[in-house]
């Protein structure tokens, strides 16, 4: 059925709200098993063959959940720039949990809502971990019309800190 990355900021709110509520369902049963899957994105969500919803896929760089004390350096941060979560970036694998996925979901929302990415920057690697970092969380400028709430709901998925993030799928 192809990706979500066509459909960005044209989808409308009720099968957006379909997607995003899948996605959540597919975060809390990966992280309920220990895994991290850390590349959120459009191109790794993609709709069932029969209409029958969506999958999340490309489970290549997942992470163990429970696996503590790691330390990360710059030359292992994997994962897709755009949809990164900062401690990815900061290489604090210590600080890794749902709630790293999480902030990909949040930057999957925005991008489907708006048409645009959070962080729009030049492609230096960088740039785009400056921006993840240190930039304000941008304004949400919906494309199609979406609830009372729902930036609220982005902008904590977004959260620089992890524990200003929803710390479970189910929070969301």
């Amino acid at each position: 059925g192809g990706s979500l990355r066509p459909h960005r900021g044209v989808m409308p709110w009720r099968q957006l709200r379909t997607v995003l509520l899948q996605l959540l369902d597919a975060l809390a049963h990966a992280h309920a098993r220990g895994i991290l899957h850390r590349d959120i994105k459009p191109d790794n969500v993609l709709f069932g063959s029969w209409g029958d919803g969506v999958r999340l896929a490309d489970f290549g760089i997942s992470h163990p959940l429970h696996q503590s004390g790691i330390e990360l350096d710059a030359a292992t941060v994997v994962g897709t720039p755009a949809y990164t979560a900062p401690e990815q970036f900061e290489g604090r694998g210590y600080d890794f949990g749902p709630w790293t996925d999480l902030y990909g979901l949040g930057c999957l929302a925005f991008e489907m809502s708006c048409g645009v990415k959070p962080y729009q920057t030049a492609k230096a690697f960088a740039v785009m971990a400056q921006a993840h970092l240190t930039w304000p969380i941008p304004a949400l400028i919906p494309a199609t019309d979406v609830p009372n709430g729902f930036e609220a709901w982005v902008h904590q998925l977004l959260q620089k800190n992890v524990r200003h993030r929803y710390q479970l799928a189910a929070d969301g």
